[in-house]
């Protein structure tokens, strides 16, 4: 799964995708790509080949360049000096092998986003010590595979090439600092907009920023768009339970899904023997493609077992934009659930802290695209005592969340 790390500059151990057109100090023409890059690599410029993926194995220096270890997806060529790494290790969604023996230098801004999780230390640690013990291979390993991999890292050592002032491009291109500055610069400002994003699926990792906290007042996090009170929680024997999970099995109605997994939730949690209520609901979590199943499965099972990482995080902000509502504050509370592959579900939700029941009527929260588009809102009435919004989104991208109330406003930046 896609993700951006908290900290902007990219670590040692962490696993980040490469950008498909590195950038150079200069403007590159067609010719110039046809001249300069391999085949292999202009394949990979215009997208005729899969995402490739580095390993950082030096923190950024001053000239924004860090060192990193190439991987490749032809697992075929595992050796001594092409360690497999599983996607158990990586929490990416297939093996990659690590090249030890194929470690350059590169600019960070070539560099897109971080995936999957960090290597432990032990495993980098080890990839470091092998790589060691063949510094001089690639010079040497000349099977038809290597020579792909080098050809590729034309992808690194051309506009490193370039920034040295390589006498092989010196009198065809006109390599001026300023240009290199204003890149640096670019970049820069780009990683200062990136660092103050959330991070969500940080939070699965138990890294949070100071001020989101666990839920200090708990919400209901009912599957309507609006609040409302539903306080039907009787309780039921375990032949009730397994009615219930029978059912659940064979259901493919949607709504009759939710309902099942609804009823489920209330029964299971006034019961003692709820083993078998809990792996139902997990199992339809890590099934269900439809959003507002998963969040009813979500609810079922936080009333049964709320520390069950199933139900994947949920912090909750204080909102401070200067005033208060009737003397009292809200706040917004995130919720994040992986889903199958790359995907995640998100909800959003602000509603009323201390002694106030409803929001206030007119409260906006929007949901809003990485360039400040609005992508949707819900607007609060005269009785609601929440707003929610809910989507689904793959790790990597990018939104903001707004709410607004008269002409106050807060936005937050997160990344999924």
């Amino acid at each position: 799964m896609r993700i951006q790390t908290g900290n902007v500059k990219p670590q040692p151990g962490e696993i980040w995708e490469i950008r498909r057109v590195p950038q150079v100090p200069i403007d590159l023409d067609i010719t110039d790509y046809e001249v300069l890059y391999s085949d292999v690599a202009r394949s990979f410029i215009q997208g005729y080949s899969s995402p490739r993926y580095v390993i950082i194995i030096t923190e950024l220096d001053d000239c924004q360049i860090v060192t990193v270890m190439l991987l490749s997806a032809e697992i075929n060529y595992s050796s001594h000096v092409n360690i497999l790494i599983s996607r158990e290790l990586s929490g990416l969604e297939q093996d990659f092998l690590a090249e030890t023996w194929l470690v350059a230098e590169m600019f960070v801004c070539n560099l897109l986003t971080a995936v999957g999780q960090r290597l432990s230390l032990e495993l980098y640690h080890y990839l470091m010590d092998v790589s060691e013990n063949n510094q001089e291979l690639s010079s040497t390993y000349k099977s038809a595979f290597c020579q792909q991999e080098l050809d590729f890292t034309d992808i690194f050592h051309i506009p490193m090439n370039i920034y040295h002032h390589d006498q092989k491009y010196r009198d065809r291109i006109h390599f001026t600092e300023d240009l290199l500055t204003d890149i640096v610069t670019l970049q820069q400002e780009l990683g200062a907009k990136k660092q103050s994003r959330i991070m969500l699926t940080n939070w699965l990792e138990n890294i949070f920023e100071s001020d989101w906290q666990n839920f200090i007042q708990r919400p209901q996090l009912a599957i309507a768009v609006r609040g409302g009170n539903n306080q039907d929680s009787s309780c039921s024997d375990s032949g009730e339970i397994t009615t219930i999970i029978q059912q659940m099995s064979v259901e493919r109605e949607e709504y009759q899904l939710r309902k099942l997994a609804k009823r489920l939730g209330e029964v299971a949690a006034g019961s003692t023997n709820n083993g078998d209520a809990i792996q139902a609901l997990i199992e339809l979590l890590q099934t269900t493609q439809d959003d507002e199943t998963l969040w009813t499965g979500v609810e079922s099972l936080w009333q049964i077992d709320p520390g069950n990482v199933a139900v994947g995080v949920r912090r909750v902000k204080l909102i401070d934009w200067g005033m208060h509502i009737a003397g009292e504050g809200v706040a917004l509370a995130v919720a994040l659930v992986p889903k199958l592959g790359r995907k995640f579900g998100v909800l959003l939700q602000v509603y009323p802290l201390g002694r106030e029941i409803y929001l206030p009527p007119d409260l906006q929260l929007s949901l809003l695209d990485e360039s400040g588009e609005m992508l949707r809102v819900v607007t609060a009435r005269l009785a609601d005592v929440y707003i929610q919004l809910k989507f689904s989104g793959e790790a990597g991208e990018r939104f903001s969340v707004r709410i607004s109330l008269g002409g106050a406003e807060i936005i937050e930046d997160f990344m999924i």
